[in-house]
């Protein structure tokens, strides 16, 4: 707790740079945004169904709090070096097929979640989960700052709207957890919407 109080130190530092964004919500349902509003809608829910629901769900199977810290951590330790190997491998390869691939391949991983019932599934979806969305993470945010520095003008009304619509797909998967109560059907449907990255571009 400590050290996560600390942490916002530095926040308080910076300068508030206020900047004028002049946001088209309408804009954001329009055929030539539908996909990125998909895609932004899918990882949104798919990082509920990761970061909130997994952790749950393991806890749940091992009902052990040392073996939930042990795997958590070991996750947290490799997938920085996981990380920079796939930085180096986007810069080299296609950014939309990287990251349409890497996408199917984090949604399979989600999706294997609501069949794990013992500890060897869970370390076997978790790592591949995180070798997927570290391609996929360093894709799509790649593709959004090629974005920003290409627009010009209100540039930065971009990473604004891509925030909004990934906060209201995280809402909507959490809404369907709350009222449906399961995570099996979770983790099928976080899968699934991996499917819409099939119309990024």
């Amino acid at each position: 707790t400590a050290i996560l109080i600390l942490s916002s130190a530095p926040l308080f530092l910076t300068k508030d740079i206020k900047l004028n964004a002049n946001i088209n919500f309408k804009g954001m349902f329009s055929m030539d945004k539908f996909s990125c509003f998909v895609s932004y809608f899918s990882d949104g829910a798919m990082h509920v169904a990761t970061a909130i629901l997994w952790p749950l769900f393991v806890f749940f199977i091992l009902n052990n709090y040392l073996g939930f810290g042990a795997i958590f951590s070991l996750i947290s330790v490799v997938t920085p070096f996981i990380l920079v190997i796939a930085g180096k491998y986007v810069d080299h390869n296609k950014l939309g097929l990287v990251l349409r691939t890497s996408a199917i391949v984090f949604g399979i991983s989600i999706f294997m979640r609501a069949f794990v019932d013992n500890i060897s599934g869970v370390i076997i979806v978790t790592l591949l989960g995180a070798i997927s969305w570290s391609l996929f993470a360093v894709a799509m945010h790649k593709n959004l700052y090629m974005k920003v520095r290409t627009k010009k003008g209100n540039n930065y009304s971009e990473i604004i709207t891509r925030e909004w619509i990934l906060n209201f797909g995280r809402i909507c998967m959490l809404i369907f957890f709350v009222f449906s109560g399961s995570f099996f059907w979770s983790f099928i449907i976080a899968g699934l919407t991996s499917l819409l990255f099939l119309w990024f571009r």
